[in-house]
């Protein structure tokens, strides 16, 4: 019978085979703050390899507004996540699904308790240092969101 393996170390040894990729839920809360509200509408981040960010536009024309401010939207990536990881984008035009925007009530926020720091910290040793920070708070704030809707 073989010996248990730690996940971790199957992880570990996963990342050294295979090309990194990072999903784009890291940009995501920071992308509207990146391209603005009305761009952040008609263009959204889906993926990341080889430095370029790839971005799914809704027509050509956010495609080319997008485009023409490309080393700008790069500068405030790379300053928001003090990373240089994203060097570049490129961009797919393809149908988005617009979700019409609800007023955000403010939410009652519940402690964080030792549980979720010890978990977000042992996933965040997992994630590439540039997106640890950026990980750990989607990870939280998902963590407390579910507990609000047990509640």
């Amino acid at each position: 019978m073989a010996k248990p393996v730690n996940l971790s170390d199957v992880i570990s040894s996963l990342k050294k085979v295979f090309a990194p990729s990072v999903n784009a839920t890291v940009i995501m809360p920071i992308w509207e703050k990146v391209v603005g509200e009305k761009l952040a509408m008609h263009c959204r981040p889906k993926s990341w390899s080889g430095g370029k960010l790839q971005v799914v536009c809704s027509s050509s024309v956010w495609s080319s507004v997008l485009m023409s401010s490309e080393t700008l939207i790069v500068e405030r990536i790379q300053k928001l996540t003090k990373s240089e990881i994203i060097t570049g984008l490129h961009v797919v035009v393809r149908h988005i699904k617009r979700e019409k925007k609800v007023e955000k009530l403010p939410r009652k926020w519940l402690p964080l308790t030792e549980e979720m720091v010890t978990k977000s910290e042992e996933l965040a040793s997992l994630v590439p240092p540039e997106f640890r920070e950026s990980f750990q708070r989607a990870y939280i704030t998902q963590k407390r969101s579910d507990v609000e809707e047990i509640k």
